[in-house]
């Protein structure tokens, strides 16, 4: 069995299906609370459902006022009932989903407990503590965060690209076309642009780190570095250091000025480009006013979704590597009942066993004359010394 790599950061795992099978070893804590989790489920799909809603009566009410200004009072109540239901349905996800992830982390605690304690000593000699600890804390902290967060935010956003795209297809096939082709290009190419922008961030953290390094290095033995007049060598050397860190720093500068350009330029010109079609719709009588305002609301939530997933999809790599990890402690063999060292019930001495303590032979005897030894017989255990 391959070892599981121990440490401070959890490893990210690819998604496939030996790691959901992994996953789904957890089950076996969340089930006694599934009633709960399946409550919570539905808050989701109910708020995610409200989500969708809204920007649908944004619309009525924008052609209500061109159209049916009696009807204006009532879309606005409207509105109102289906903010205040999509505000309980939310606190209800909240409140189940973390109900359900305390119980079972805490329940996949005592377990991962009770089977570090069980582990012969070997393993304890191959281990760190650190490294045993670190998956009480961290890796559970990263299911933690993935059983009331990252879950929900995936089936959301799940629901809201789906659901979206359904609705924009029904107020107008030809624009939601048009949008596809659009939208979802330019987000994916932010997406990239996030992505390089966080790894020259991580290189300059690293090089900084690995600079920090020669600090300690350097001042820790500096009686050595001067008794070989080593002054010049370290200077040198932690002045590179410095330029390696700033010449990352400047690479991630440019990046991020060309993310913040292409932000400008390619997401508000494809909404430029989706307003400008809906437009041309509205002029030739295709499509009312409403409708194209409903249609921008919802190509936003599709965008952000979709840039979303990214983000997601990281945080659930990151739960199948931290599973990976746990479940590789888990299967660690504990000690047998033979294995352990076994347990010796301390006996009293029978009288038998007991000798007159004055039987013994010592070099030197004691003086009859001394007060300590009148009235006394000190007896102990054959084959026994007294310390």
């Amino acid at each position: 069995m391959a070892k599981a790599q121990f440490g401070n950061k959890t490893p990210k795992k690819p998604i496939t299906w030996t790691a959901l099978k992994q996953m789904s070893r957890m089950y076996v804590h969340v089930k006694p609370y599934r009633g709960e989790f399946l409550v919570g489920l539905l808050m989701l799909l109910l708020s995610s459902g409200s989500n969708l809603a809204f920007p649908k009566y944004l619309g009525e009410l924008v052609d209500a006022a061109q159209t049916d200004p009696s009807a204006i009072d009532g879309i606005a109540l409207t509105l109102v009932v289906i903010l205040l239901a999509q505000s309980v349905f939310s606190f209800g996800r909240i409140f189940f989903f973390e109900r359900v992830a305390q119980r079972s982390l805490a329940s996949l605690r005592s377990a991962m407990y009770n089977h570090l304690v069980s582990l012969p000593l070997p393993f304890f000699h191959e281990k760190r503590i650190g490294e045993l600890t670190n998956r009480l804390q961290s890796d559970i902290g990263v299911l933690q965060e993935t059983f009331t967060s990252t879950l929900a935010e995936f089936i959301r956003q799940i629901v809201i690209i789906v659901g979206g795209i359904a609705l924009l297809v029904y107020q107008s096939p030809s624009l939601t076309g048009f949008m596809l082709l659009v939208l979802p290009l330019v987000v994916i190419l932010g997406v990239a642009f996030g992505s390089r922008i966080r790894k020259y961030a991580k290189d300059v953290q690293t090089a900084s780190a690995e600079s920090n390094t020669i600090v300690d290095e350097t001042l820790s033995a500096v009686a050595t570095v001067k008794a070989y007049t080593q002054e010049g060598f370290e200077k040198t050397r932690y002045r590179k250091a410095l330029d390696h860190v700033a010449a990352l720093g400047i690479r991630g500068g440019i990046y991020r000025g060309a993310f913040s350009s292409f932000i400008i330029l390619g997401l508000f010109g494809a909404l430029v480009a989706v307003i400008w079609k809906g437009a041309s719709l509205i002029a030739s009588g295709e499509m009312a006013s409403g409708q194209l305002f409903s249609f921008v609301i919802y190509s936003g939530f599709i965008g952000g979704s979709v840039g979303g997933l990214a983000d997601v999809y990281s945080r659930l790599q990151r739960a199948m590597g931290a599973t990976e990890a746990i479940m590789a402690m888990l299967d660690e063999q504990p000690e047998t009942a033979s294995e352990q060292p076994a347990t010796r019930t301390p006996q009293r001495a029978t009288s038998s066993q007991l000798s007159p303590f004055a039987t013994s032979t010592s070099p030197t005897p004691p003086d009859p004359t001394c007060p300590c030894f009148r009235g006394s017989t000190l007896k102990s255990a054959k084959a026994s010394s007294v310390l």
